[in-house]
């Protein structure tokens, strides 16, 4: 409901149509956003990739999408966020704001994660029903892919970051 108020640009004080803090901070330069009322040291890094994936998903659509486009339920798999502190070659920016869109159902380029990686193989699906997809990292074709599953309720659990010829997925 908060959320909701403040992107139709009303102010929580007053509640009148004011532009938001929410809006005029929206597309800052992406570091301010890794830190949110806790100082950023206080925060672990899976924390701070949430706050990122928020800010992006706040930047990435007008108030209007946002109310259109709510910020669905995601979660990390077990070795999502260490993976993606790890890598050099994708920016974090980069994979909060795909794992945004994703998560809002605004998705980025994605396709259906096949057994074997053949366009012809069947779409792979966990024994709990989940299908697993992956999409581009980078505009480029033979970059890197996020690798996520979509559950039956809809909650998306993203999985890895793996290089273009890779199929595998932890968690199935």
């Amino acid at each position: 409901v908060e959320l909701r108020r403040l992107a139709q640009g009303q102010d929580r004080r007053s509640g009148q149509g004011e532009t938001s803090v929410v809006e005029e901070r929206a597309c800052e330069p992406r570091s301010s956003r890794m830190s949110p009322v806790r100082p950023e040291h206080e925060l672990d890094f899976e924390q701070r990739l949430h706050v990122m994936i928020t800010g992006e998903w706040v930047c990435a659509l007008t108030a209007t999408d946002r109310l259109e486009y709510p910020l669905g339920r995601y979660v990390f798999g077990h070795q999502f966020a260490g993976m993606v502190e790890g890598r050099r070659d994708v920016p974090v920016e980069r994979v909060a704001r795909v794992c945004a869109l994703l998560a809002c159902g605004r998705t980025p380029r994605a396709g259906p994660l096949r057994t074997g990686g053949r366009a012809h193989n069947p779409h792979l699906v966990r024994s709990d029903g989940a299908r697993a997809w992956r999409c581009n990292l980078k505009t480029t074709s033979n970059g890197p892919r996020l690798h996520y599953w979509v559950l039956v309720e809809g909650t998306i659990e993203f999985a890895s970051i793996n290089v273009h010829d890779d199929f595998s997925i932890p968690g199935g």
